[in-house]
């Protein structure tokens, strides 16, 4: 049963996040520079179950401690009620930048 929302980002910084913006700029035959931006927003707390398709897993995110593998998602509401998982109050966003001014820039994690 996969009732959690499927993430188009990784959920960390890992090799897939350089892979990925390496892709987009291909996709655009881009080889200028790029610079990497950071930003950190508030957040409303709250814990959420995701799946995701490469680990065919669920995780729930929302925790400082980041992504917990959830190996019974009909069990997840044991995690929900844990007092002990402290609930994040703020998200970094990560985005690629180019000089390409007609598009966008690229969100490549959270």
């Amino acid at each position: 049963m996969k009732e959690g929302w499927e993430p188009s980002i990784p959920l960390t910084i890992c090799a897939e996040t350089f892979v990925r913006a390496k892709e987009y700029c291909d996709a655009l035959s881009y080889s200028g520079p790029i610079t990497l931006s950071c930003d950190e927003t508030k957040l409303l707390s709250g814990l959420h179950l995701y799946w995701n398709p490469v680990d065919s897993a669920h995780y729930l995110v929302g925790s400082v401690n980041g992504p917990m593998k959830v190996l019974d998602p009909d069990g997840v509401n044991h995690f929900m009620s844990d007092s002990t998982i402290v609930l994040g109050t703020k998200v970094v966003f990560i985005s690629v930048t180019h000089s390409l001014l007609y598009l966008n820039d690229f969100l490549v994690t959270t």
